[in-house]
């Protein structure tokens, strides 16, 4: 039986990166799966003398026609699936990782919001889960990549 790589870097070298450039920011993408837990200690082994940027993600649906209940209901519970998740990560930095760090959940479309929010803060490595809330993380690597961002996607 073939065995899964627990990682695949869009970018070559990432693991020589410890901050070689300007940007010494490392932002992981979390969730409660175990691909969002490799992630994030992927992320703090990255993060040596580098700012730790932790995003959990709510996307939320757009119904057609003003306040669809099931999609208002469904938006909810994502939102507070994601501010538990941000807790774990909380409270998993508390135990290993020492440097700085800030915890954010951005709620909307994700495939827009994460890109733009990592352009914003500069950030030169990102760590994605291979599943959980973020569809296409393959995807989203290779345009981090294009852009200059190395990235780096992590399976379960």
């Amino acid at each position: 039986m073939k065995q899964r790589s627990e990682s695949r870097d869009v970018d070559p070298g990432i693991e020589d990166w410890h901050g070689e450039d300007d940007r010494r920011r490392v932002l992981a993408v979390f969730d409660a799966t175990r691909a969002g837990r490799r992630a994030l200690r992927r992320a703090v082994a990255l993060a040596v003398d580098a700012d730790l940027f932790v995003v959990t993600l709510a996307p939320q649906v757009c119904a057609r026609g003003a306040g669809s209940p099931a999609a208002s209901a469904y938006n909810i519970g994502v939102r507070a699936q994601a501010r538990e998740d941000a807790e774990l990560a909380r409270a998993a930095l508390a135990e290993s990782f020492d440097g700085r760090t800030s915890v954010t959940t951005l709620v909307g479309r994700c495939e827009h919001l994460l890109p733009a929010w990592t352009f914003e803060l500069e950030v030169a490595v990102v760590v994605l889960p291979g599943r959980g809330p973020l569809r296409r993380a393959g995807r989203l690597g290779r345009t981090l990549r294009r852009a200059g961002v190395r990235a780096s996607i992590v399976a379960a």
